[in-house]
C-alpha cells in the first residue's frame, strides 16, 4: 500500500481487520468497500478488466497500518 504515501500515511498493514475481508496466499487483501463507478477516475487507473475499485475510507486506511 505503498501509495498511500501521497495522502500522508506510511507502514505496513498490521491490523487484518475489515475492510480487509481476505489474505491471499500471494499476499494481496481483498477489500470490501464502496465500489468506484466514475468512469474519469476509473480510466486513469491501471487495473485489469477483471477486477474493480472500491473507495476506503482515510479512518479505516489508519486502523489497517496502526498509525
Amino acid at each position: 500500500m505503498s501509495h498511500l504515501d501521497k495522502d500522508g500515511l506510511s507502514g505496513e498493514v498490521v491490523n487484518l481487520i475489515p475492510p480487509i475481508v481476505h489474505l491471499l496466499e500471494s499476499g494481496n487483501y481483498i477489500v470490501k468497500g464502496v465500489r468506484v463507478t466514475d468512469a474519469e477516475a476509473l480510466r486513469q487507473m491501471d487495473i485489469p478488466d477483471f477486477e474493480t475499485c472500491v473507495e476506503i475510507s482515510r479512518s479505516a486506511v489508519v486502523a489497517l497500518i496502526g498509525s
